[in-house]
């Protein structure tokens, strides 16, 4: 009996190309079949193998393939399966089946990561070769239900020692969940490892790893450190004046201000004379300044409605600065003569950074000059 491994490539896959058993005894051993997709905890039902091939002529009745398979990648074997006589035509030909588990009790990792299936040419009489097409293999399993169990813990403030309620609790599977007024969670699991990390506005993240082995697990307790205000001041610098001279019977007016008489038309006054500047200076308690900030500048008209083309999002520079400017030539929307211009200046809040809520300063322009 010998392993005849010639043409065997031919026998990978359903087309016009054979694999061939020269003479009575030849055999081949397959393996590495895509079997992983099968459920863990499932019940191997049956497996069925199709020997699809054809004989040489001449043989008659005395050509057939005898099939067999190892759990252990080839130490030990199942007893044969003799598949039907071979004929002159391709054809398949099937050994096992959906309740045929060859004479033992296979487990899924059997399957997926130590089968083999040999395949023995038998010739009863005479020197007649055989050509084998493919050889599919069929597993036939009933899913198991795998087992879970519980596993809860809490999340505690590291430095109060208090518990945390409606934190986020997520596990590395993708689970999630939050914890309750007693700030406990719990995750139903199967068995193996995960990371489970907890979350929560204020506080650094923070995971831990746990392994769940057959039984449940209780106290898998998360601390999390809160995150230190650094609470902060921003200090805005404007220019005083600005000089408009497009002043108009359609300009926008509040409470005090009232509209011009007519409608300016002379253009004398552009550039830095008509442009808005500020500067703002965001700093920590300790007076250093604070880079990556982002700060919001607002222009507000007299009638106390924001101009929104004006509004802009700018970010601290390393000396903790950041820069507003806006043109008001040709713009006639705000009262010349006794107007004033009112702009707001606000930190926006980020994570890691500042807590406790948005600080909004406003300061107020002085009058601007009005040219007459």
């Amino acid at each position: 009996m010998s392993e005849d491994r010639e043409l065997k490539q031919n026998a990978y896959a359903s087309d016009p190309s054979y694999g061939r058993f020269a003479d009575n005894g030849d055999y081949w051993n397959w393996y590495g079949y895509a079997l992983s997709s099968i459920p863990a905890g499932s019940t191997i039902d049956g497996i069925e193998v199709n020997a699809r091939g054809l004989r040489q002529s001449g043989c008659g009745s005395n050509c057939l393939m005898r099939v067999r398979l190892s759990y252990d990648s080839g130490t030990s074997w199942t007893s044969y399966i003799n598949t039907n006589t071979w004929t002159t035509s391709n054809s398949e030909h099937i050994v096992g089946g959906p309740t045929n588990n060859w004479d033992r009790s296979w487990t899924r990792d059997e399957i997926v990561n130590n089968l083999r299936i040999q395949a023995y040419w038998q010739v009863a009489i005479g020197t007649y070769y055989g050509d084998l097409d493919y050889l599919p293999v069929r597993i036939y399993y009933t899913e198991g239900v795998a087992s879970t169990y519980n596993i809860s813990g809490y999340v505690i403030n590291q430095t109060s020692g208090a518990v945390i309620s409606n934190a986020t609790v997520t596990t590395d599977s993708g689970m999630t969940t939050s914890t309750d007024d007693a700030g406990c969670y719990n995750f139903t699991l199967s068995n193996g490892t995960y990371l489970i990390t907890a979350s929560k506005t204020g506080y650094d993240d923070n995971s831990i790893s746990r392994a769940v082995s057959g039984a449940a697990i209780n106290n898998v307790n998360i601390s999390l450190i809160p995150i230190p205000s650094n609470g902060g001041k921003i200090l805005v610098a404007t220019n005083r004046y600005v000089i408009l001279d497009d002043w108009t019977i359609a300009s926008l007016n509040g409470t005090g201000f009232s509209r011009p008489a007519a409608t300016h038309i002379a253009n004398s006054w552009t550039s830095i004379n008509t442009k808005i500047n500020a500067t703002a200076l965001f700093i920590d308690d300790s007076g250093s300044p604070l880079s990556g900030r982002i700060i919001t500048f607002n222009l507000y008209m007299p009638n106390g409605t924001e101009y929104t083309a004006a509004k802009i999002n700018a970010t601290t520079n390393g000396n903790g600065l950041a820069n507003f400017t806006y043109d008001m030539d040709s713009r006639p929307i705000m009262v010349i003569g006794q107007s004033r211009r009112q702009m707001a200046v606000s930190k926006i809040i980020q994570a890691l950074s500042i807590t406790g809520g948005m600080r909004d300063i406003r300061m107020q322009k002085r009058p601007s000059k009005r040219q007459s």
